[in-house]
């Protein structure tokens, strides 16, 4: 018999700030019959993770090497939106023919450099409106001076 559990897959922290590093651990153990041989992913595109590992964990009945966890150290982008975002982590087992899937949210804070990001584009804006302003004043002065 095939079986594979996640048992748990969480972050080193709940809370992270763009740019930074977080780890994030696999918690994964074979209660089958057999050795497996597990190919784990986890993934989440807005964040650009996208990691792969193999790993081989003997049988349930070996018990202390039927289970490991595996550790990814995730570097966060440094321009990306606060909210929470879902990590899917899936380990594939019996010669790819069966998965199991567990879901892991981290919350990435508002961020300094998106910050400076914000308050940049904000005060490019009102320059450009200030300039087209300024030209439409300009062209009203130069068409009173024409009229008179």
């Amino acid at each position: 018999e095939h079986e594979v559990r996640i048992i748990s897959a969480k972050f080193s922290a709940d809370s992270v700030e763009c740019g930074t590093r977080v780890d994030f651990s696999v918690d994964i153990e074979n209660f089958g019959g057999q050795e497996e041989t597990i190919a784990l992913k986890i993934k989440n595109t807005k964040l650009k993770v996208d990691n792969k590992k193999a790993v081989k964990l003997k049988s349930y009945v070996n018990e202390d090497e039927s289970s490991e966890i595996i550790t990814f150290s995730l570097k966060i982008p440094s321009i990306i939106k606060p909210a929470d975002y879902e990590i899917v982590t899936k380990a594939y087992y019996d010669k790819g023919t069966r998965s199991v899937e567990k879901k892991s949210t981290l919350n990435i804070r508002e961020c300094a450099l998106q910050n400076a990001v914000d308050t940049k584009k904000e005060l490019t804006k009102q320059l450009l409106e200030q300039q087209k302003e300024s030209q439409r004043s300009q062209k009203n002065k130069v068409k009173k001076s024409f009229i008179y």
